[in-house]
């Protein structure tokens, strides 16, 4: 019973020396409002300086010195609450709204610490990590902590950098693509039999559909690098109901970028170009009309191509973020076999994959 006396009170006496080492002769105060009456965001000041917006079930803890400090709510004079803080404790300020009539009306409140821990649930509240223009809210209601990023009309204003600091280095996303190829390629022709009309059949092997894996992590400050596998695809237009023409294709690609400065935290901007690698791209051709029949497949080199282009990338929290991007590529295939000895044309012998692609995806960051 004594040693785990003992043993008890000497993790009680290194917590307290750990928390007073990490307060390091500050004291904090924090601001907290624990209802939902009001969608309104209070600013709380201390003689003039912003420190924080509080919003509804929320709270924000704010470290100073050791003496007497002037807190007031929107500039108020008539709403000035004096405290003085301790170093190394930790004091409670509840901003209280109440519903007056027709409007909603604020006011500081000093709680002691039984009170807030009755009222502060961390599993039911946001923390405020920053204040300034850009407020960075910590959703803790989850297993996985979550951030959102919110706009207020302060007068402060806090660095990109801050914002861009919480976010994890990694992310993992997938895309889905759609091309305009910049050449297409004749095949031949069709008759429509209720028209007589006759439309010349082509395919474009810059063009199409597709889907992309991706990894990208942010190396430095203002450096991004990705490594991408995509898969695409495209059939001929007009589509025939008894022939088949289809392009296929997969290629690795490796993407640095600069990550350019942007007005808004919650948006990040990508510049870059990168490297294709294409491996096995091929050409099935499969004609089953009354006037002739072919079955085919043409096989062209793996080659390498390049590509440049731009994405947004919309952070809607800490861990998924929406990704749209557009990127110009360029790349020649040249004819390497076919099955049943076909030699064909020099069109399609050797293409070129040139295209513009546009993209939409999600992406999970840690």
């Amino acid at each position: 019973m004594k040693v785990s006396l003992i043993i008890h009170f000497s993790f009680l006496m290194l917590s307290i020396s750990s928390l007073a080492s990490a307060m390091n002769g500050r004291g904090r105060v924090v601001f907290y409002r624990s209802d939902d009456s009001s969608a309104t965001n209070y600013e709380i000041f201390e003689n003039r300086i912003f420190i924080t917006a509080i919003k509804k079930r929320s709270y924000f803890v704010y470290h100073c010195k050791e003496g007497v400090h002037a807190f007031n709510i929107n500039m108020r004079e008539d709403l000035v609450e004096e405290l003085w803080v301790d170093a190394n404790k930790v004091h409670y300020v509840r901003v209280k709204v109440e519903r007056q009539g027709s409007k909603f009306v604020s006011k500081l409140v000093l709680s002691d610490s039984s009170e807030a821990a009755r009222l502060l649930n961390p599993r039911k509240y946001r923390k405020i990590l920053t204040g300034g223009k850009y407020t960075v809210v910590e959703h803790t209601q989850k297993k996985n902590p979550s951030y959102s990023i919110f706009t207020d009309s302060i007068r402060s204003r806090i660095s990109i950098d801050k914002i861009a600091a919480l976010m994890p280095k990694n992310r993992i996303g997938m895309y889905f693509t759609a091309a305009l190829g910049s050449e297409n390629v004749a095949l031949g022709t069709s008759m429509d039999t209720a028209t007589n009309e006759i439309d010349t059949v082509r395919t474009s092997f810059g063009g199409g559909y597709g889907f992309r894996l991706e990894y990208g992590r942010v190396l430095f400050r203002h450096i991004d690098l990705a490594l991408a596998w995509q898969i695409q695809a495209n059939n001929e237009t007009p589509s025939l109901y008894d022939a088949d023409f289809k392009v296929r294709m997969s290629h690795w690609s490796i993407s640095p970028s600069i990550i350019l400065p942007f007005r808004h935290p919650g948006f990040r901007w990508l510049l870059g170009g990168g490297i294709d690698y294409y491996s096995r791209p091929h050409f099935k051709i499969n004609v089953n009309s009354t006037l002739d029949k072919l079955n085919t497949v043409i096989t062209y080199q793996e080659c390498v191509g390049y590509h440049t282009g731009t994405s947004i990338q919309i952070i809607g929290s800490k861990m998924v973020s929406v990704i749209f991007g557009v990127r110009y590529y360029q790349t020649d295939f040249h004819f390497k076999s076919a099955t049943n000895n076909l030699h064909p044309a020099p069109s399609i012998a050797t293409p070129n994959g040139n295209g513009v692609q546009f993209s939409f995806g999600y992406a999970k960051h840690f």
